[in-house]
């Protein structure tokens, strides 16, 4: 019997950032020396010390002085209590939630796996398998819907639709902002969540205070005459790698039904490591004791625990980031650069990317392309289709990667303009 119809279809399909990843590997095979910014894969200078201090205390040296302890096996499937212990402190510091504890935690495999644990347990399936009873049940019902704002992480549609959820798509406004009177329409009786990330990827994009606040009124406004509750999932491995003089804005403290997922991959530059955090509201409408079981039961499922040694690293340097000046001086420089060569951008607020879109003196990105691949300094980044309909003459550019690879690429894009 073969596989999955789906499986066949899906497996073949890779995210417009892995394929120019894949490209860049093939690229070298044949010789060629492809300048990369189409990842977010942090560059070694920006690790902090202090990750290695840890290292250092949690396995090198305490294996010698407490040769008795166990030091790699199972734990509570939420993790270590006293590394989330850490973290609720974390949390109420930076007042992100004013009141909370260990019980509203779950250590989870990076962000994705967070986002994927949190719609589990949102979404009402249609295809229902009662594992106590053994019963299968299929309900006729409508698909729950959650609304994502593009552009987009290209991976939500899909942790959507694995889960039996219906993406519903809003554009942000002309400054990538915001834009409530579209979000306004797109709630009905089958709205479930809507996914905030600020700082955004792609666009490097802080959501404001005042569009945040009115989103707090209006889903207010809409779980009252909807009779619904709806939730955010607020989706912030970037929140540490912010430009302002204030921290980003959140909805969580102020929206009794929210959930917060983080990830060290970013402030950490641990990308590839797989660690995070789920947080919620203790005042969450279903009650605290519901959720944190229900998170609980499809992180054990899916993943039994998060990584216990990541847990003991990340447990003792909470609140540890990355120097942002590393970053900030690359975002000025790159800036400049793309306001020079006609490039339309907005200043990234936060996170590592820019979304430009190309100069009007481009007939079609496919011309772009088409010269950003020439010769055998292959430019790679990844193009705006994929993270919604609307941005196809947009690409993403990661500057989180060396000056060198920053200084060809730039090198690379005048060339390009200067051509047309």
């Amino acid at each position: 019997m073969p596989i999955s119809t789906r499986a066949v279809i899906e497996g073949h399909l890779d995210s417009p950032i892995r394929k120019m990843f894949n490209l860049g590997k093939k690229l070298i095979q044949e010789g060629k020396n492809p300048i990369d910014v189409s990842l977010g894969n942090s560059f070694t200078e920006v690790f902090p010390e202090s990750f290695y201090n840890a290292f250092e205390k949690n396995y090198l040296k305490a294996k010698k002085s407490r040769p008795e302890e166990r030091f790699h096996g199972y734990m509570q499937n939420p993790g270590f209590v006293e590394v989330r212990e850490k973290i609720a402190e974390w949390l109420m510091k930076n007042n992100i939630y004013k009141n909370i504890n260990s019980s509203e935690i779950i250590m989870t495999h990076g962000a994705c796996g967070g986002i994927n644990v949190i719609l589990k347990t949102l979404i009402e399936p249609i295809v229902f398998y009662d594992q106590p009873s053994w019963k299968f049940e299929i309900k006729n019902k409508e698909p729950d819907e959650v609304i994502i704002l593009a552009p987009y992480f290209v991976e939500y549609i899909a942790y959507i639709g694995n889960n039996q959820g219906k993406p519903v798509i809003v554009k942000t406004d002309d400054n990538f902002n915001l834009n409530i009177k579209e979000i306004e329409k797109a709630i009905n009786k089958n709205t479930k969540a809507i996914i905030l990330n600020t700082p955004n990827n792609p666009t490097g994009i802080i959501y404001s205070e005042e569009s945040i606040n009115e989103l707090k009124i209006l889903l207010g406004k809409k779980q009252k005459e909807l009779g619904i509750d709806i939730y955010t999932i607020e989706d912030i491995p970037y929140w540490d790698l912010n430009y302002k003089d204030s921290p980003p804005p959140l909805i969580a403290p102020k929206y009794k039904n929210s959930f917060v997922v983080y990830s060290w991959s970013k402030s950490l530059g641990l990308a590839g490591e797989r660690i995070g955090f789920i947080s919620f509201n203790p005042e969450i409408t279903d009650g605290q004791e519901n959720v944190f079981y229900g998170l609980n039961r499809y992180h054990r499922n899916w993943f039994v625990n998060a990584n216990a040694f990541m847990q003991r690293i990340v447990g003792e340097i909470v609140g540890t980031t990355i120097d942002i000046e590393l970053y900030r001086k690359k975002r000025d420089k790159i800036y400049n650069k793309l306001i020079e060569l006609g490039f339309k951008v907005n200043k990234p607020d936060g996170a590592f990317y820019f979304f430009p879109e190309i100069p009007e003196k481009f007939e079609s990105p496919e011309e772009f392309i088409k010269l950003a691949l020439e010769g055998d300094d292959p430019l790679l980044y990844t193009p705006g289709e994929g993270f919604g309909k609307g941005y196809e003459r947009f690409l993403r550019i990661s500057y989180c990667t060396d000056n060198n690879t920053i200084d060809r690429a730039l090198n690379k894009l005048e060339k390009i303009c200067k051509k047309i």
